[in-house]
C-alpha cells in the first residue's frame, strides 16, 4: 500500500527537525506543505503546496500516485496541526506519523521553564471579542495568530501583575523575537505564542524591547 507520512518539523527551523523526521523526507517521492517549509527542507523529490483546508488538501494528495508522499507540518503533528483533519480525508493510503518538537517544547526551552503543568490555550480559532477565561495557574501558554496583548489581558490585571508575559514570534527563524511585555500596547501581526509565567525566569537566548 502506498504510504502517507505526516512528518512534524518543529517550529520550522532546519535545525529543529529530529534526524527520523529528516531522513524520511530524503525518502520521499513528493512533499507537501506550506511555502515556508516546503522552501527548508526541500530535497530532490517535486514539491506541491497544500492549502490550509485540510479536506482541500486531502483531494488533492488523493489525486497523487507516487508510493511515498510526506506532509511536512510545522511543530508536531499531534498538536493543532493539519494532520487531525488529514487522516479524516485520505483515502487508500497507509498514514504514519512521525513525532516532532511542538511549539510549546520549544517556548518552554527558550524560557528554561517546565510545562508539565502548564495550562496550554489555543485560540486560533476563537472569537475573544469579549475575552476568554483565563486560568489562575502559574504557567500559561497561548498560541494565536496575530494579538493584541494589551486589549488581551485587560480583563485579568492580578494574573499579569504577578507573573511575566513572554511574547515570541517567528519561532525558530532567523528573525525570531523574545520579548517581555511592559504592560504596554503591543500588536503582533503573525503568529504568536505568549508564555505567562512566575518572576524571574533564566533566560539564556536574546531578548527584544517591547
Amino acid at each position: 500500500m502506498n504510504k502517507l507520512y505526516l512528518i512534524s518539523c518543529g517550529p520550522g527551523g532546519a535545525d529543529d527537525i529530529t534526524i527520523k523526521a529528516f531522513n524520511i523526507i530524503k525518502k520521499c517521492d513528493l512533499l507537501a506543505g506550506s511555502q515556508r517549509l516546503l522552501k527548508t527542507f526541500r530535497q530532490t523529490a517535486p514539491v506541491i503546496t497544500l492549502p490550509a483546508s485540510s479536506k482541500k488538501a486531502a483531494a488533492i494528495l488523493n489525486k497523487r500516485g507516487e508510493e511515498k508522499i510526506g506532509v511536512l507540518l510545522s511543530g508536531d503533528a499531534g498538536f493543532y496541526s493539519q494532520a487531525a483533519g488529514l487522516r479524516q480525508y485520505i483515502n487508500e493510503r497507509e498514514m504514519i506519523t512521525v513525532p516532532g518538537v511542538s511549539v510549546v517544547q520549544y517556548v518552554a526551552a527558550k524560557l528554561n521553564i517546565s510545562w508539565q503543568s502548564a495550562e496550554l490555550i489555543c485560540l486560533h480559532t476563537k472569537d475573544i471579542s469579549n475575552g476568554f477565561e483565563l486560568p489562575d495557574k502559574d504557567t500559561i501558554i497561548l498560541l494565536k495568530d496575530g494579538i493584541d496583548i494589551k486589549t488581551l489581558f485587560l480583563r485579568y490585571p492580578k494574573i499579569i501583575k504577578e507573573r511575566d508575559v513572554w511574547i515570541m514570534t517567528a519561532l525558530s527563524e532567523p528573525d525570531e523575537r523574545l520579548t517581555l511585555w511592559d504592560g504596554n500596547k503591543y500588536i503582533c501581526r503573525k503568529l504568536t505564542t505568549v508564555a505567562i509565567c512566575e518572576r524571574e525566569v533564566h533566560i539564556t537566548q536574546p531578548m527584544y524591547p517591547a
